[in-house]
């Protein structure tokens, strides 16, 4: 527990010294990977806000041969707000959706606002697609994305924006790549189910089991980053769970576990849990 209040800590001053801190509100949409007439869903999601919400509404823009199936209420939006939506029309494909309340409002900080129940056309071509926020010229409720407080006094329609992606892969699944020299690029990091942090960590050998498998997070590539990628899991025990990796032509899942370097205790490792891995 100690360790993992250190790395939470540790995102949090890296955070704050690099414009991404705590109360700046970030929406984001969550990234998928489906198969060619798969179906599934697209999260939308606020993190660091800090006030009292009344309203919200965003432009989401999807790809085209990507159909909107319906729209649901997130965990973090209560039973009390009118929950509406619009699909787009003519050259634009998606939806402006919104939330509103007269009455009510609620505090937040990070959660799910929306899900996007989404289907892929069964003849669309294998790729990587754009899905993001548009400009709102006809909203349901204000202007552009926002976010609106209690009173209407204030909107986080400046809101840092990360933008998500829909894969289209017959395999239905997105894999991270493994370097050839083990290195791993950890480009989206969940803590909670919420967007947490990017950084790389460096294959690295321990003398005292030359047979295991170990990595070393590289500090100066931490980055404080709602990357919207669900691929890679931190526990509470700061263990990982990969979902989907791919070296030399194989995917495969696997776990690293956390591991305490007597030689080196400032740093943080992590450590192959072997009957994890399992071939794709």
């Amino acid at each position: 527990m100690n360790n993992l209040k250190f790395f939470i800590g540790l995102i949090i001053i890296i955070g704050s010294t690099s414009g991404f801190c705590a109360p700046t509100p970030t929406l984001s949409l969550r990234s998928i990977t489906l198969p060619p007439g798969g179906t599934g869903n697209i999260d939308l999601l606020v993190t660091g806000a800090d006030m009292a919400c009344a309203g919200i509404n965003a432009k989401v823009c999807l790809p085209d041969g990507v159909a909107l199936n319906h729209v649901s209420r997130g965990a973090l939006v209560p039973d009390g707000f009118v929950l509406a939506h619009q699909t787009l029309s003519g050259d634009e494909n998606g939806v402006i959706v919104a939330a509103y309340t007269g009455a009510a409002s609620f505090d937040f900080s990070a959660g799910v606002l929306f899900t996007l129940n989404v289907t892929v056309g069964q003849t669309m071509a294998e790729g990587v697609y754009d899905v993001v926020f548009g400009e709102n010229i006809n909203p349901l409720v204000n202007a552009r994305y926002a976010v609106s407080n209690a009173d209407g006094s204030r909107s986080v329609n400046t809101a840092v924006l990360h933008h998500g992606r829909l894969t289209v892969d017959s395999r239905g699944e997105t894999c991270l790549p493994l370097a050839d020299d083990l290195g791993i690029w950890v480009s989206g990091v969940d803590y909670h189910d919420l967007p947490c942090c990017s950084f790389h960590l460096d294959f690295h050998a321990i003398d005292s089991d030359p047979a295991g498998l170990y990595w070393k997070l590289n500090m100066a590539s931490l980055q404080i980053e709602a990357s919207t990628d669900p691929r890679i899991i931190l526990g509470d025990d700061l263990g990982l769970t990969f979902a989907c990796a791919e070296y030399a032509g194989i995917r495969f899942g696997f776990k690293l576990r956390f591991f305490i370097n007597e030689n080196d205790p400032s740093g943080f490792y992590w450590t192959l849990i072997p009957e994890s891995l399992t071939v794709k």
